[in-house]
């Protein structure tokens, strides 16, 4: 399947950068919760030099804080990253803080706060994804507890263990004084929260008289290199086994779906999440309704159709017409059901050409590899 395959890998990449691009809508859907809330102009990172209004002094306590009105939700030192540091957290000089706040603010007052924008860090662009904490946006309910208060009268931090991040109020995206800001219901909350807490949250959410709604999360954590390069190892190995015949692909893996299970870096509940459980049973009726046109005749009746249309511009036209219906029935069915219905087609028109079979097989494989390892 090689040649065939690179073929359409490079023809597919070269169609989509020259033209497919083109045919794409301009309208992109944000589904980043950053972008969304347009957070990018409001999330930067400083360190700390000779700063004596916060150097050895808690993060409560720090005119950083209190004149730049912003929110620290990670610390850097040395290595070490502290999330959603609490408020007696102690300052040190060469703190890296990814912070909540105006840019224009931390440019403006970094001579006199004495805090270096580093050169080295993205300014309004830097990327959340680093910490072990969860985006999350929160709808206030009809006749919440939070209706009319701010999130300084909640205590907002210390009773959800979270940062506020922006406020959705109708159309108008809030970033700056949101503790000062009244909300109300219908608004929306973009907070940043320790994973572990989110449960928390959910569990108020199921109460009765829950004041908020989660309606999103997104998750950020930790990259891992351990884990990556042990999953790496496990694909690989299960590939190789497989093109090698030491061992069946479906059993191969199986067992690599287990090894990550045992190494605990897959949960049995995402294992069990991962399966879709619609395509076994679509493939499932596919691969009977496959035998039950061998059965009938029906696939002859077919391929004899497609022969008496297609047969006389060639066989490079009937194997394309195999290929071309076997897209379209991808469409509205999965690639596996669909190769389970077209390829007892694809065996009857090459049988009733008196030709060999591997070709239009072939046309049916491109859109689905298992179709020649089946065969």
């Amino acid at each position: 399947m090689t040649p065939m395959g690179l073929i359409f890998l490079i023809a597919g990449i070269l169609y989509m950068v020259f033209v497919g691009i083109r045919w794409l809508p301009a309208r992109r859907e944000e589904k980043d919760l950053q972008t969304k809330f347009g957070m990018r102009d409001y999330l930067t990172e400083i360190e700390l030099l000779e700063d004596p209004q916060s150097i050895g002094k808690k993060i409560m306590e720090s005119a950083l804080v209190r004149e730049l009105e912003m929110d620290i939700i990670e610390v850097r030192r040395n290595g070490q990253k502290f999330t959603l540091p609490p408020g007696d957290f102690v300052l040190q000089k060469r703190d890296v803080l990814k912070v909540r706040c105006d840019v224009a603010k931390i440019k403006s007052l970094r001579d006199h706060i004495r805090v270096l924008v580093s050169s080295s860090v993205k300014i309004g662009d830097n990327d959340l994804r680093e910490t072990d904490s969860t985006l999350v946006e929160m709808v206030i309910t009809a006749n919440s507890e939070i209706d009319g208060k701010t999130l300084k009268d909640l205590d907002f931090r210390r009773s959800y263990r979270a940062i506020p991040l922006a406020i959705k109020h109708r159309e108008e995206i809030l970033h700056e004084h949101l503790y000062e800001t009244p909300i109300r219901s219908g608004d929306v909350i973009l907070a940043e929260v320790k994973n572990h807490f989110v449960k928390e949250l959910k569990k108020r959410e199921m109460e009765q008289d829950a004041p908020f709604v989660l309606i999103s999360e997104d998750e950020m954590n930790d990259f891992d290199r351990t884990k990556f390069y042990t999953v790496l190892t496990v694909l690989f190995s299960v590939i190789i086994l497989a093109a090698t015949n030491v061992l069946d692909i479906m059993v191969g893996t199986m067992a690599g779906v287990i090894i990550l299970v045992l190494l605990k870096i897959l949960t049995m509940k995402e294992a069990y999440d991962a399966i879709h459980w619609k395509i076994f049973f679509l493939l499932a009726g596919a691969l009977s309704l496959g035998t039950a046109m061998q059965n009938s005749g029906l696939d002859q009746m077919i391929a004899g159709n497609l022969i008496k249309i297609a047969g006389p511009f060639g066989p490079i036209a009937i194997v394309s017409g195999l290929y071309l219906i076997t897209s379209m029935i991808t469409e509205i069915m999965s690639n596996n059901a669909a190769a389970a219905l077209v390829a007892p087609i694809a065996i009857a028109t090459a049988h009733t050409m008196g030709v060999n079979h591997m070709p239009f097989l072939m046309a049916v494989t491109l859109l689905h590899p298992q179709v020649l390892l089946h065969q």
